[in-house]
């Protein structure tokens, strides 16, 4: 699949992924860093932001990671797209 040709065999080449991995580079993070999710994506997991988010905190990065509940890959209906946005400019305006 594409995923196999663009990033590399969990199978085979398993160093080159975690290598490539944010997850297994926290400690290295400057800044800030805004994560949004879907709960129920089924694309791309939320156990995957929240394994980052907890990766970053651990090592005392400035993270936020805001969930949506019963979102999927995309955040859909008035109301969570008003708040998406409140979310991002929110965060914005905390950055320098």
């Amino acid at each position: 699949d594409w995923v196999t040709l663009e990033a590399g065999d969990p199978q085979t080449e398993a160093a080159k992924l975690r290598d490539r991995s944010p997850l297994y580079h926290a400690d290295q993070m400057t800044g800030k860093l805004l994560l949004t999710h879907g709960t129920n994506d089924s694309r791309v997991p939320i156990a995957g932001s929240r394994m980052m988010a907890d990766s970053l905190r651990k090592f005392h990065k400035d993270v936020t990671l805001v969930e949506f509940e019963g979102q999927g890959h995309g955040i859909k209906g008035l109301a969570n797209t008003v708040r998406n946005y409140q979310v991002w400019f929110g965060f914005l305006e905390t950055v320098e």
